[in-house]
């Protein structure tokens, strides 16, 4: 991304910058490091017109490859190969048109007699922010959220 083109302040706070899709071999995790020295201009950085370089530190990632599943609101989604379950209890969806506004949604995952209330994100100014929530030993990301449904990414903590 060279320059953006914005006739207002743009303030970004958490904000992701772009969207990359990776085409995975096999399920699993791995990680992904930045190259970044602060000041330096062979990186990856940000910079400002009038200020120059303006990126202050960044955060390597961990990429978690799994298996995508739609949860539908009144329906349980059952995870194969164990007794842990999804339902959708809420997604609240902004009403008007927002850059920087969240989709939210909540998921009750359960197993046996517990009980776990997973709550999840979208928005920002690319529309999209990516968060893993953990719960009963798997981690979810959500992938999208509509009127009547979550989809979503879970993995088992640890490989199968």
């Amino acid at each position: 991304i060279s320059m953006t083109s914005v006739g207002e302040k743009l303030v970004m706070n958490n904000t992701p910058l772009a969207d990359i899709t990776f085409k995975p071999k096999e399920k699993g995790t791995s990680p992904l490091s930045i190259q970044f020295k602060e000041g330096g201009t062979d990186d990856s950085n940000m910079a400002a017109e009038a200020v120059g370089d303006i990126l202050g530190a960044v955060e390597n990632a961990v990429i978690h490859v799994g298996t995508e599943a739609t949860v539908t609101e009144g329906k349980k989604f059952i995870i194969p190969r164990s007794d842990l379950t999804l339902e959708v209890t809420n997604i609240t969806i902004p009403k008007q048109p927002c850059n920087d506004c969240l989709t939210t949604a909540d998921i009750l995952a359960t197993t046996g007699s517990k009980n776990e209330t997973m709550s999840f994100a979208l928005g920002g100014i690319e529309g999209k922010m990516y968060e893993v929530v953990k719960a009963f030993s798997y981690g979810f990301q959500i992938n999208d959220i509509t009127e009547n449904s979550v989809t979503l990414v879970y993995y088992p903590e640890k490989p199968e």
